[in-house]
C-alpha cells in the first residue's frame, strides 16, 4: 500500500515538474502566454492625456458618468479671465481617448 501511495506521488511529480518546463518555456518565448485562458491581467491605465487649454488654465474639476470622464478647465488663481479656459472636455475613462469638448464663446 505505501508502495503504490508513494509511486502515485513520483508519478504527480514527474508531471508537475513537466507542466512546469513546458509554461517557462512557452512564456520566454511569448511573454502574453497564458496556460489557462480564463488568467486575464487586470485593467490596463491609458498613459497620459493631454487636454488643449491656453496659459493660465487649471483643470477646475472632474467628474466621472456612464463610462465618460468629464474634465472642466478654469482660470488659474491669479490668471487674467480667459474664455479659451471655459472648457469641458468629454474623454473615453477605458481608453482615454477625447470624445469631445465644449467652449463658450464670447
Amino acid at each position: 500500500m505505501l508502495k503504490g501511495l508513494v509511486i502515485t506521488m513520483g508519478v504527480l511529480i514527474v508531471i508537475a515538474m513537466g507542466a512546469l518546463a513546458y509554461g517557462l518555456y512557452h512564456k520566454a518565448s511569448n511573454p502574453d502566454f497564458r496556460l489557462f485562458a480564463g488568467s486575464k491581467a487586470g485593467p490596463t491605465g491609458f498613459g497620459e492625456v493631454r487636454l488643449a487649454g491656453s496659459a493660465g488654465c487649471m483643470i477646475a474639476s472632474a467628474e466621472t458618468a456612464d463610462g465618460r470622464l468629464y474634465v472642466r478647465l478654469g482660470n488659474a488663481p491669479g490668471a487674467a479671465p480667459r474664455s479659451a479656459c471655459d472648457r469641458v472636455f468629454v474623454l473615453d475613462s477605458a481608453t482615454g481617448a477625447v470624445l469631445g469638448s465644449i467652449g463658450v464663446e464670447p
